[in-house]
This record gives C-alpha cells, sequence and structure tokens, in this order.
C-alpha cells in the first residue's frame, strides 16, 4: 500500500486495468495474477482458514493465530503481505 501511496499520492491517480499488475511488480508475487482473477474478477468465495494458512497464521472458530512453527516461506510471505 505505501508503495502505490509512494507511486500516486493524493493527485495521481492509476488505471483500474492497470492495478493489479502493478501490484504483482511491486511485490514480486505473480502468483497473486490467479489471486485477482479468482477472488476479485470472478468474485469466487475466499476462504480465510486457506488464505491466512498461507502466512502461517491459524484461522479457526473465528479467531486467528500465529503459527508456532511457520515455515520459512509462510514468514516470507507473512512480511511481504502484512510487515510481520
Amino acid at each position: 500500500m505505501f508503495d502505490l501511496l509512494d507511486r500516486y499520492g493524493p493527485n495521481k491517480s492509476f488505471k483500474d486495468d492497470e492495478l493489479f499488475d502493478e501490484i504483482i511488480e511491486i511485490t514480486g508475487y505473480p502468483e497473486l495474477r490467479s489471486f485477482f482473477k479468482n477472488y476479485v474478477e470472478d468474485s469466487q468465495e475466499l476462504t480465510l482458514e486457506k488464505s491466512l494458512q498461507k502466512v502461517g497464521i491459524s484461522f479457526k472458530n473465528g479467531k486467528a493465530t500465529l503459527m508456532a512453527n511457520p515455515t520459512k516461506d509462510q514468514l516470507k510471505l507473512r512480511k511481504a503481505w502484512i510487515d510481520q
């Protein structure tokens, strides 16, 4: 979000049809393309449990908790996603 803010700021808007590509470029995660296609463009139901597991967060009974032993990939993605 901060990178997008740096690029555009309050006085410059982005082109809607280019936003997802810019987010992918900024994050360096090309796999986001399928996420945007499935869950934003096609409006498939997003399963929080499966999605949060990718960043080492457990989601059960409406409660999110950090996993005790996340993998290096989970930690890397969490860092990129929420900077933690």
